[in-house]
């Protein structure tokens, strides 16, 4: 949604300089309420140019730290496929201040890969939401985004209710924690006796000869599932060896499940042999 990031320029929200603390809290609340497409702080219509597949609003709420935040949906064919929070001056639009904006977001969320588009701006991935830093000069300075799309059957990407099922017994198959709750599972099972730490470019995790679970890892950012956990463990029954897979989410539910069959597939193959 870079085309309207200019629109955030328009302040209608004064905020002051904020600490790191209260960035990284209002940057989690506008990921939450990206899974919901900010429908809880939709403000008034933005008259704009920029044609009827373009709808722009104010948002109630901003970031901590920027000026202004405006809601931004984009359709096509009738249907809505993006829906995009943009909040100006977030920075000053120097390197000095990319780098600082990128730090902030990597300590708060983990979030360290970014591509540089051809405009200039930058995006990065959380989970299946898109981040993204556009430069504005000395006018609208830095301005963060935060995106989130529509799959084609219409559920919102991102969303832990995207793929529910509610089963016969009336529980539902996408019971989510929250991003902290996960976080803390991450760092009790790297706490175990035994736990040894390994990483890639999607997951971060332990491995444990002493204590169950055997292995344990994290989603990084960019993986479609993130924030979510999965937990491998081994027992024994009549005499054969078994491998379970089992795991919680904050994020998608669909991708979640997506990648726990993976990994439940991979322990049917160890099973076999």
């Amino acid at each position: 949604m870079v085309r309207i990031l200019v629109l955030a320029a328009c302040a209608f929200l004064g905020t002051s300089p904020a600490s790191a603390q209260e960035f990284c809290e209002s940057m989690q609340w506008a990921i939450s309420e990206a899974r919901t497409e900010f429908e809880s702080v939709l403000g008034a219509p933005i008259a704009t140019d920029l044609g009827p597949d373009l709808a722009v609003f104010e948002s109630t709420l901003a970031i901590a730290g920027g000026d202004g935040c405006v809601i931004a949906r984009q359709t096509a064919n009738g249907s809505r496929f993006s829906t995009g929070l943009t909040c100006s001056n977030l920075r000053s639009d120097t390197d000095a201040d990319i780098v600082a904006l990128r730090g902030e977001l990597q300590n708060c969320l983990e979030v360290a890969s970014w591509i540089i588009q051809p405009d200039g701006s930058l995006v990065a991935s959380y989970g299946l939401l898109r981040l993204s830093i556009t430069r504005h000069g000395a006018r609208g300075g830095l301005a963060l985004g935060v995106e989130v799309f529509r799959d084609p059957r219409g559920g919102v990407m991102g969303s832990t209710l995207r793929g529910d099922i509610v089963n016969a017994d009336g529980g539902h198959t996408c019971t989510a924690r929250s991003p902290d709750e996960i976080a803390s599972l991450f760092a009790m099972y790297g706490a175990s006796p035994g736990a040894e730490r390994f990483e890639n470019d999607q997951f971060v995790g332990f491995t444990n000869r002493l204590s169950s679970p055997v292995v344990a890892f994290m989603t990084r950012p960019t993986h479609p599932a993130h924030p979510a956990i999965i937990v491998r463990d081994v027992y024994e029954h009549d005499g054969n060896r078994y491998v379970t897979a089992s795991g919680d989410f904050a994020g998608d539910c669909e991708a979640f499940l997506d990648l726990l069959r993976e990994v439940q597939e991979m322990n049917q193959k160890l099973d076999q042999r």
